[in-house]
């Protein structure tokens, strides 16, 4: 990969290898589309996601990158609920720092009609929405991407959990469920989504015991033999069968 050859010439210089692109596409050596591919890798991951709102928090962030890139051939990576943007380009980012195949994206699903209903039980967001952001939510994740330089690394599948998960024809590694917070929508994206996971895949449960509905739908499939807590980094319940 572009990225790996330049950072062992470098040394792991992040300067140098920015320096090194810049010179390479300046004369030629690469191709503009090679070098547009690498810039967010090249940076730190974190600056892709810094002004992108949103309320997942950084130990939350580095999991999902983290699984992401050590995701095997156990299925693609599915996200239920984008919002504007902070969590896909986590996934996408590890995916590209993987230097997995290009035909291989994150699929994120989300309505993309309106913000999320304000809650008690929402701390408060990271980053910041404007009107314009309320108006056109999936134009501005689409510009977010963009701007990471990470839209060739995302399907967009504009619809409600409910019908997605009818569409799904293919084993899944990754599942992040960040859906409906009710109690209802959750347990159901859980069973639904549930179904496509790979043996040895996993779920990224966010808001649990951070938010009622989502605890209980974790917490009752648990209970019920369906499911197992691997870990919980802030409040993601990683889960497996």
């Amino acid at each position: 990969m572009l990225v790996d050859r330049l950072t062992q010439t470098c040394e792991g210089d992040t300067t140098q290898v920015v320096e090194v692109l810049s010179m390479e596409l300046q004369h030629g050596i690469i191709a503009e589309n090679d070098a547009a591919n690498s810039a967010c890798v090249i940076s730190d991951w974190r600056s892709c996601i810094a002004d992108i709102p949103g309320w997942l928090k950084d130990e939350e962030a580095a999991l999902l990158y983290e699984s992401a890139q050590a995701l095997s051939d156990h299925g693609r990576i599915v996200e239920i609920g984008s919002f504007l943007g902070r969590s896909t380009v986590c996934l996408a980012c590890g995916l590209e720092k993987a230097s997995r195949p290009a035909r291989e994206t994150v699929l994120a699903i989300d309505p993309h009609v309106h913000p999320p209903t304000v809650h008690p039980q929402y701390e408060p967001i990271q980053g910041r929405t404007t009107e314009a952001d309320a108006a056109n939510p999936r134009g501005v994740f689409e510009a977010n991407l963009v701007r990471a330089e990470l839209q060739h690394r995302v399907e967009i599948m504009q619809a409600y959990s409910v019908d997605a998960a009818k569409r799904i024809d293919q084993p899944c590694g990754l599942i992040f469920i960040d859906g409906d917070h009710s109690y209802k929508s959750a347990s159901g994206d859980l069973a639904a989504f549930g179904k496509h996971l790979h043996p040895k895949g996993r779920i990224f449960m966010h808001d649990y015991k951070s938010w009622d509905g989502v605890t209980q739908a974790v917490d009752e499939a648990v209970s019920r033999d369906e499911w197992t807590i691997e870990r919980v980094v802030q409040s993601i319940a990683v889960l497996r069968r």
